[in-house]
């Protein structure tokens, strides 16, 4: 007789598909809750190797103190060589803008009559590929041309050299969400910097304040009787004549009455013993020494005049914060710099002084520069910290938070720093996020955007030929061959 067996159990097929039901369902809900995670809080990474998809932190930041919602539209066609970079960094403004800036993208060619719905608004006439930036009743109008520059010696003009639609995109920003241009005057009529083959520094310091939506206008000291009062700001740009007594008592009242902003840059070859006195008042005085170094090597010694700095981090002074990690170099010559952060006097007025730049370890400042081989005297000379730049503050309030219209003071002791023969893309930083200090624009301190260059690469027709049969003949082969080794290898 068999052995029993005992009863099978019965399939309960309802409990299996509850369970398969729930299983389904929650991993639907998993899949919905990542996606709606990753949608809603994302990361990007830039790994290109100038972090050319990033928009530079004098946008972001920029973007961030937008206290007015704007608009940029888009009217570009397929056609344009600049379309994909445009499209990019639009996107990027809108991502930064978080929600205060929108984006809107217009073909001329499929949608004729949203461009005529624009051109009726505005009431003007658009010629090519344009991006409106808006914001309120104020606009500007980008064509093509404002951000790109075109190789000219080239048979197409179609040919880019480089793009710089962020710098041209966040200056027509600024301009339509501020109300008016701030007005930053040059002192003339006590020399400039020279004119050279490159250019001018002068022409360099218009075309970098334009860009922040900042007139530059003349002033004559000596004429005018005063600082106008709509003067945001005083520029004294390498003199060579000394200031009168006169005139330095009208910059001393606006700078002490009006909470004025005075920004110098001196040129040392020149003694102007009544502006450095002025100076001196405020807790920075310029030496009468040159910054140098010796190159000392078998067969001579060689004077270094061009200073390698470090920029000075400073609480509550944004000026260099974004350029610490950076340095700089100051060609010519320069004069170092005598703070008096601790004097008595300066506290009394409730003047604070910092450094903001400092030549690095082997430069010192020396009172007997005209010698040949000059040696570093540490009673007569400035030994390190050897200061070239520093900034002083009457009237700032203790909690960063809380702002409260101050006087504001930039002294360099360097002239050079904007000349076309040594420019240096970290100095016109510097000078940029000093004038935004002095006109108590903080939210516009910080690093400038960089320009996407394009480079052609000019090769041989047998270079050409190499190429090729490189691509297109050797390395498929090579795979190939492999793939077939593989193959016979696996079949044996």
């Amino acid at each position: 007789m068999p052995p029993s067996t005992p009863d099978a159990k019965p399939i309960r097929r309802g409990r299996i598909g509850t369970n398969v039901f729930f299983q389904i369902l929650l991993g639907l809900i998993l899949f919905g809750v990542i996606n709606y995670l990753a949608f809603r809080h994302h990361k990007r990474w830039d790994l290109t190797q100038n972090q050319e998809y990033t928009l530079s932190q004098k946008t972001v930041g920029y973007l961030e103190s937008l206290e007015q919602n704007a608009k940029l539209t888009v009217i570009f066609g397929n056609s344009s060589p600049i379309l994909r970079d445009v499209r990019v960094l639009t996107d990027q403004y809108k991502r930064s803008g978080k929600g205060k800036l929108s984006v809107k993208f217009i073909d001329p060619v499929r949608s004729p009559e949203a461009v005529k719905e624009v051109v009726n608004q505005f009431e003007t006439r658009l010629t090519g590929n344009t991006i409106i930036v808006e914001s309120g009743d104020r606009a500007r109008f980008l064509k093509e041309t404002d951000l790109v520059t075109y190789d000219t010696n080239y048979q197409s003009r179609s040919r880019v050299i480089d793009f710089h639609g962020e710098d041209a995109i966040s200056s027509a920003l600024i301009s339509v969400t501020e109300s008016a241009p701030r007005i930053l005057y040059y002192v003339r009529g006590k020399g400039a910097p020279k004119v050279t083959a490159a250019g001018s520094a002068d022409a360099i310091l218009e075309r970098l304040v334009r860009k922040q939506n900042i007139k530059l206008k003349l002033l004559d000291l000596a004429t005018a009787g005063t600082v106008p009062e709509d003067a945001a700001g005083v520029v004294i740009f390498a003199p060579q004549s000394d200031f009168t007594r006169t005139e330095t008592g009208m910059l001393s009242t606006y700078w002490e009455d009006n909470q004025g902003s005075i920004l110098v840059f001196r040129d040392p070859f020149y003694e102007t013993p009544i502006l450095d006195r002025f100076l001196s008042n405020y807790g920075i005085t310029p030496r009468n020494d040159r910054v140098l170094s010796l190159d000392i090597s078998p067969l001579a010694q060689q004077k270094i005049f061009t200073v390698q700095c470090n920029f000075v981090p400073v609480e509550d002074l944004p000026i260099t914060t974004p350029l610490i990690a950076l340095g700089t170099e100051l060609a010519g010559q320069s004069s170092s710099l005598k703070i008096a952060p601790r004097e008595k006097f300066l506290k009394d007025s409730g003047i604070l002084v910092n450094p903001l730049l400092e030549a690095t370890s082997k430069f010192w400042g020396e009172t007997l520069f005209a010698q040949a081989s000059p040696k570093y005297d540490q009673g007569r000379d400035t030994g390190p910290p050897v200061y070239l730049a520093a900034a002083a503050e009457r009237g700032a309030a203790r909690d960063a938070r809380i702002r409260i219209k101050s006087s504001r003071l930039v002294v360099v002791g360097n002239a050079t720093l904007l000349d076309p023969e040594n420019y240096l893309p970290n100095n016109e930083n510097f000078v940029a996020n000093s004038i935004n200090w002095l006109l108590d624009r903080e939210e516009l301190i910080g690093i400038a955007p960089l320009i996407k260059k394009r480079y052609k690469l000019d090769i041989t027709e047998a270079q050409r030929s190499k190429i090729f049969w490189l691509t297109t003949i050797i390395l498929p082969a090579t795979v190939f061959c492999f793939g077939l080794f593989v193959w016979s290898s696996r079949r044996s």
